[in-house]
């Protein structure tokens, strides 16, 4: 993914297909990470929800637990996550049987794929095993449900790209307390030093939550820095 000055082309772009195609495709399209374009998208004032008409609630809900959610994105012709915070937020839909990747559960909490694999296997979470050898470990719902709650030092409340729990929920309300907390706490700007060390300890093998410690930041925040001031993705 490029780090580059947006051209007049690429906003145009961005102008007449942002909330109408899908995040892949915009990525695709504009060869950058959808935090960047979705960054973009709000200073060019494109960040405003499109209205969900009637129509689509209803065919979401008819559909809701039938089709796959991409096959559901193509027909509503919206985003993946517009659509299951619909369901989730909004409708009160509830889990279907959507099976995330390892690179999709990096991608809605930041944290790095094989530290998911690794947590997996050492806590002996529930999980899925595919069939397929590109993607051996999946989680629904409910096992991912599972594994933030046992891993809550390495994700932040505000980080993660979907909703997919209840804020009734005594744990999650905790967590956010905590995080708004430790945001408070560490919310100070990075130095040319600790950019430096960190991009060398990553360079050398390190983990996030050693780099972390070294610096004496959050994991979260090593991740965030790493992966958007340096459009780093997994």
């Amino acid at each position: 993914m490029k780090n580059t000055k947006w051209t007049k082309e690429e906003e145009e772009y961005l102008r007449e297909n942002y909330k109408k195609v899908s995040e892949s495709e915009l990525e695709e399209k504009l060869n950058r990470n959808i935090k960047a374009i979705c960054q973009k998208a709000r200073r060019m004032g494109l960040s405003a929800s499109i209205k969900w008409t009637k129509e689509e609630d209803n065919y979401l809900k008819e559909n809701w637990g039938k089709l796959k959610i991409d096959t559901l994105c193509k027909r509503l012709n919206r985003s993946k996550r517009a659509v299951q915070e619909r369901a989730y937020r909004t409708l009160n839909l509830g889990s279907q049987l959507q099976w995330y990747s390892l690179k999709e559960v990096a991608d809605i909490t930041g944290i790095n794929k094989d530290t998911i694999r690794k947590k997996i296997i050492s806590q002996n979470l529930p999980h899925h095993r595919a069939k397929t050898k590109q993607r051996p470990y999946m989680l629904d719902i409910n096992q991912l449900m599972k594994f933030l709650k046992e891993n809550q030092d390495l994700w932040r409340y505000d980080s993660l790209t979907i909703n997919v729990f209840e804020l009734k929920t005594k744990w999650l309300v905790e967590k956010i307390e905590k995080d708004k907390t430790t945001l408070k706490k560490y919310n100070k700007s990075w130095t040319d030093y600790e950019d430096k060390v960190m991009l060398d300890r990553v360079k050398r093998g390190y983990s996030y939550e050693q780099i972390a410690q070294e610096l004496g930041r959050t994991t979260q925040g090593v991740i965030g820095r790493h992966r958007f001031k340096y459009n780093y993705r997994y």
